[in-house]
């Protein structure tokens, strides 16, 4: 009967783990040049998308709040606001999120170990928390590594006259037709 128990409870908490969703993190997206001198400094390596559509890599060189100056292959590129679609810069990947999700696979590995072990001892319980902490330990470390790992273009400048891209899909049906709808907006 221990075994069947023991068995159950390892599964639950191992669907648990896999069940669990961190929430995304929204990262800041500034809407004016004001607000990007928040979040970027001169130095920085970023990637204009111009009105044009075109992507220019390179460093601020300066940052007003009223005009953005690009340094790229030592061509100087000023832009004012209206002149922008958007701003990324690249970026790891949220190192408390790689953490957390390490940490719970990890302690869900070392319970499912910890509960395998105590079944068959009976004076073993004591190992279950320990082989969760250390494997939740060693997950959360792999991890972070990761997350670090993962590199990533971040939007931190949308003007609030660039409207994003929709799309929208409805299924329709009708006597003669039946199938979906694809609309987009740009």
């Amino acid at each position: 009967m221990l075994g069947r128990c023991t068995s159950t409870i390892a599964v639950l908490s191992l669907l648990g783990v896999a069940a669990a969703r961190p929430a995304d993190a929204q990262e800041p997206v500034a809407s004016s040049f004001e607000q990007l001198q928040m979040l970027a400094r001169i130095g920085d390596t970023i990637t204009v998308t111009d009105s044009n559509g075109r992507d220019q890599v390179g460093k601020v060189g300066v940052l007003s709040p009223s005009s953005l100056v690009l340094l790229s292959h030592g061509d100087r590129h000023d832009f004012g606001e209206s002149d922008i679609l958007a701003v990324r810069r690249k970026s790891h990947a949220n190192l408390a999120t790689g953490a957390k999700w390490g940490f719970g696979i990890g302690a869900g590995f070392g319970l499912i170990g910890g509960l395998a072990i105590s079944g068959a001892c009976h004076d073993c319980g004591a190992l279950i928390p320990i082989a969760t902490a250390i494997y939740g330990g060693l997950g959360a470390g792999i991890g972070v590594g990761l997350a670090a790992s993962v590199s990533t273009d971040r939007i931190i400048y949308s003007p609030p006259h660039a409207k994003p891209g929709r799309v929208a899909v409805a299924p329709f049906a009708t006597p003669q037709r039946r199938g979906v709808a694809l609309s987009l907006a740009f």
